[in-house]
């Protein structure tokens, strides 16, 4: 990973989307407020950092429980669980840690370009104000 992409431009927001190399992003945009430049850098590194590895561990874990919530029911009803269902459990959390991963980045995506259009947006009205 490099490290910190420097955009002074509305027309070099586009680079968020495309790669993620970078450690940390910095806003230094002219036509927002040095606190404004400040906030939407915060919320834009947590945004372009992210890996999908929060919303994995919540499927993961949701998947093991709801697992050992029906290993249980069968326990309390044959006495018995046969050995082949632990590993189907295993696999089954696995998958579901893979699946939230991707999920996780999809949602961060999605909400990466919803960060970068509002970026846009106010930079824009803040220089149509300036102007008029």
């Amino acid at each position: 990973m490099e490290g910190t992409l420097y955009i002074s431009r509305v027309s070099e927001l586009h680079l968020l989307r495309s790669n993620r190399k970078y450690q940390k992003v910095e806003l230094h945009l002219p036509s927002l407020s040095n606190t404004g430049n400040r906030q939407w850098t915060h919320k834009l590194n947590k945004q372009y950092r992210t890996d999908g590895y929060e919303t994995a561990k919540y499927f993961a874990i949701t998947s093991l429980i709801i697992g050992f919530v029906i290993i249980l029911g069968i326990l309390l009803t044959n006495y018995t669980v046969p050995f082949s269902y632990f590993i189907y459990l295993a696999i089954i959390v696995i998958a579901m840690g893979f699946i939230g991963r991707q999920i996780g980045i999809v949602i961060s995506n999605i909400k990466l370009d919803e960060t970068i259009s509002k970026i846009q947006s106010q930079a824009h009205n803040q220089r149509l104000s300036s102007k008029g």
